[in-house]
């Protein structure tokens, strides 16, 4: 019987080992830049490393983005055109902003930043 418990516990070990070995390092940053694309539904982004993660977005409709600011600074998730616009973003604070649909029969892409650091930009292409 000890026998049965001591390799149980051997094999959940190495188990949470090869997990743990398995996940990317903190620093890692994603290298995709293809679009995210989402029908109307919560979309992720992240602040890091003074980027936006994903930096392009493609939505269809009104949708709602949680923004997650990963760095040690204040940062904001603003279009410029002033149709959205999270405020101020503190570090390790996420934030749901809603995107608006644009409202037409075509396709509308807003330009958005970081309203502190002028240099962080991405694209949101919102589709009816």
């Amino acid at each position: 019987m000890k026998k049965a418990v001591i390799s149980l516990g051997v094999t959940a070990i190495a188990l949470a080992a090869a997990a743990c070995g398995s996940s990317p390092s903190p620093t890692s940053t994603p290298k995709s830049t293809a679009p995210i694309q989402a029908s109307g539904a919560l979309v992720k982004v992240a602040i890091k490393n003074f980027t936006f993660i994903p930096s392009k977005l493609s939505l269809k409709g009104a949708s709602v983005v949680e923004v997650t600011n990963l760095d040690s600074v204040i940062h904001t998730f603003t279009a410029v055109n002033k149709s959205f616009n999270s405020g101020p973003i503190m570090p390790g604070q996420s934030v749901m902003v809603k995107i608006p649909s644009g409202g037409g029969t075509q396709a509308v892409t807003i330009a958005y930043q970081c309203s502190i650091h002028q240099y962080m930009t991405g694209t949101i292409t919102v589709t009816p």
